[in-house]
């Protein structure tokens, strides 16, 4: 016979399982992409840029590991002595962890976005997003240090301590702005992918590739829907507040996978060249008449997609008179760029 605390509730039930299964798996998963992602700078003999960095993001698991040590899954009456406290202080380490790490990811996607399309449109969008990104951490950092005044009042009740911040209504102002930054990311770059002049399927191929980030808009709506069905005024928390926890770690890993995915094609291409496959040359087009880095003048650029031809970098020698540069496995050169020798010329 199972038993029951004074709630009724059976306190023989365990969530601690599903936690480990589910974060487990997502985490080796980033952890892995992240691997193949340092793989590929290494395949094309490039050091790593800030938006490599993103692995860092991935060390956010830490504090939750920490609360399924110390009763996190259980019903609040099975788990150890002091596992309320010991789960509010982690939650508020939890949610630092959390910002510090979903401002890694927006910003390695910002940063690649800002690599591989030198368009003036996509400079100006990611400069933006990254002011709002940045803003938006601020705030949800000032507000979990000045939640309670002192902040050990907020797991330590015995402190006297005046806390003014409503939980709901912090973890909803949160979640709203961080998803609705996360649609805006998504879309900065599929105006520039549209306008190339190249193939419909390839443009297609390219939205799909930058599109994958659309999962974690998903995630956040999952995870918006379940901090709305969660009482965070139940004694119960320790057990109530598993579902939100597990999405919100699923959507910094899988953020961290999507955020990995364009940079992955080196892998690919070496792949293939191992295995002896060869293929042509797509067709190319032409970049609209932008001015900037890339595009100026009257300069014509073409888009190629990576081959087992093409060497990957972030630049690729070529004859005076034409120029090449490859963005994350995106070629762009001058229609009267040559394919040896030379330095890389700018028009």
């Amino acid at each position: 016979m199972s038993a029951t605390g004074r709630t009724g509730v059976d306190l023989s039930a365990d969530q601690r399982p599903k936690i480990v299964a589910v974060l487990v798996t997502t985490w080796i998963l980033a952890f892995l992409t992240v691997s193949l992602r340092f793989t590929a700078r290494t395949l094309v003999e490039a050091g790593l840029w800030w938006d490599d960095w993103i692995f860092g993001a991935i060390v956010s698991l830490l504090p939750v590991a920490w609360n399924v040590r110390h009763g996190l899954g259980l019903h609040v009456w099975a788990a150890p002595p002091g596992s309320v406290s010991a789960f509010l202080k982690s939650l508020v380490i939890a949610e630092l962890f959390y910002v510090a790490a979903t401002v890694a990811i927006k910003l390695s996607i910002l940063l690649s976005y800002r690599r591989i399309f030198r368009v003036p449109h996509v400079q100006k969008a990611t400069t933006f997003v990254a002011w709002i990104v940045f803003a938006w951490a601020l705030a949800c950092i000032l507000i979990v240090c000045f939640q309670c005044i002192p902040l050990q009042g907020y797991w330590d009740k015995s402190i006297p301590a005046k806390c003014g911040v409503n939980n709901r209504d912090y973890f909803l102002g949160k979640s709203i702005p961080d998803t609705v930054t996360d649609i805006g990311i998504l879309m900065i770059p599929m105006r520039a992918i549209w306008e190339l002049h190249t193939t419909r399927t390839q443009k297609t191929i390219l939205t799909l590739t930058f599109l994958m980030g659309g999962l974690v808009i998903v995630i956040s709506i999952i995870r918006l829907v379940c901090l709305m069905s969660v009482n965070l005024s139940s004694e119960d928390i320790t057990w109530n507040f598993v579902p939100y926890l597990i999405w919100t770690c699923v959507e910094l890993n899988i953020g961290t996978v999507a955020a990995c995915l364009p940079c992955l094609r080196p892998i690919y291409t070496h792949f293939r060249e191992r295995i002896g496959l060869s293929g042509s040359r797509p067709s190319a087009g032409s970049f609209p008449n932008f001015p900037g880095k890339i595009c100026s003048g009257r300069t014509r650029w073409r888009l190629f997609s990576d081959d087992d031809e093409y060497r990957y970098g972030d630049q690729v020698p070529m004859q005076a008179g034409g120029g090449i540069t490859v963005h994350h496995g995106y070629l762009v050169q001058t229609e009267s760029a040559s394919r040896s020798g030379g330095d890389v010329s700018s028009h």
